[in-house]
């Protein structure tokens, strides 16, 4: 059994880096917790326990993506994890191309609803035990007006939309930009989305921030993952302010 009782944990997606003013209780080693080291760039591979303002939080410094060679149940592993340490509220991140023509890179999108392409699920049933589960309501998305405040004070804008989520690691062709618009999908990555679905039903309440990083579908150079953890970390102080609002439930009333 844990040590500690978390009150919400935190999986950051490429790019967003740690905060310096965090309190750090304890940091552990994905070795220690049974994980594999992440293998991409932008990734670590310590679980942080800190405290926010009284509040103790879970931060996984790195994920694991399916297009990494792992299941869906190993790259969910993270969202139990931090269930088993007590917490009912949990942030997933991400870094995400957009699909969306009206957003722009170095924008973040909360995100109100996915489209999972990636062919898995983290639930596979036993004969004579299927259960067919409620996929509505996956994301936390209230108090957009307070949180658009918090987005405005580092000069970055917020959007909302729809996350679709592909398996990886292969960017979009133009051709599969345009199969995601008419999908109904404001911006694509290769994660989230299991993670989500996890989440859910293990009944937590789930918060998506996904960094808008480049234009799916575009020319890429070789090295458009540079480029995107570079946007992504540019995006790190506003995600930082989206999270704490969250996870310390501070004046999330909707402001005048």
């Amino acid at each position: 059994m844990p040590k500690k009782k978390i009150d919400a944990g935190i999986i950051l997606g490429s790019g967003i880096d740690m905060p310096p003013h965090l309190r750090i209780v304890e940091r552990i080693p994905y070795s220690k917790l049974g994980l594999p080291i992440p293998s991409v760039k932008g990734h670590g591979n310590l679980f942080v326990i800190a405290q926010m303002a009284g509040k103790m939080a879970g931060i996984f410094t790195g994920r694991l993506h399916l297009y990494e060679g792992y299941s869906p149940q190993e790259v969910c592993q993270q969202v139990k994890i931090i269930r088993n340490f007590g917490a009912d509220n949990i942030v997933i991140s991400n870094a995400s191309g957009i699909v969306n023509k009206n957003f722009k890179p170095a924008q973040i999108m909360l995100i109100k609803d996915q489209i999972n392409l990636t062919g898995k699920t983290p639930f596979i049933a036993k004969k004579n035990d299927v259960k067919f589960l409620n996929c509505s309501g996956i994301y936390f998305i209230e108090k957009l007006k307070y949180f658009n405040r918090i987005c405005k004070k580092y000069n970055v804008k917020l959007e909302v939309g729809v996350l679709a989520g592909v398996r990886g690691p292969e960017y979009e062709t133009p051709a599969e930009v345009r199969m995601l618009r008419r999908l109904g999908a404001d911006a694509v990555c290769m994660s989230t989305v299991i993670e989500a679905l996890q989440a859910h039903v293990l009944g937590m309440r789930v918060f998506g921030i996904s960094v808008l990083t480049n234009y799916a579908g575009e020319g890429v150079a070789h090295n458009a993952h540079k480029e995107v953890l570079n946007i992504a970390r540019t995006c790190s102080g506003a995600v930082w302010g989206l999270i704490e609002a969250f996870v310390l439930n501070k004046q999330l009333e909707v402001m005048k």
